[in-house]
């Protein structure tokens, strides 16, 4: 139980970097993509699962366009996280068009 406080507590923190501008700083862009990505792991993580794909889907339209490789790789895994909390939320159907358009972009 004494996990389950600190990924809340965790989610909270992650909350406020993921709240950042992040304009057209590589650095920045790939910090709060990062930030918002283990965010929305440690909501799965504790049952939130509707929150999780809320994030994911908030990180990949956010970044979804970036072309550089780290911000890529941040929403590669977001998309992943994504189908996962679908999956989780009984979305079967949307899992499959997740996953096409993922393989789409590469």
């Amino acid at each position: 139980m004494a996990h389950l406080g600190r990924r809340e507590e965790q989610a909270s923190q992650l909350e406020a970097v993921a709240a950042l501008p992040d304009g057209d700083d590589e650095e920045m862009r790939r910090h709060v993509a990062g930030a918002m990505g283990r965010q929305g792991g440690l909501l799965g993580m504790v049952g939130r699962h509707s929150e999780s794909h809320d994030l994911f889907r908030r990180l990949i339209d956010r970044f979804g366009d970036d072309p550089r490789p780290q911000v890529e790789r941040q929403v590669a895994s977001a998309m992943n996280n994504l189908c996962v909390a679908l999956s989780n939320l009984g979305r079967d159907a949307e899992v499959l068009a997740v996953a096409v358009g993922g393989v789409a972009r590469v």
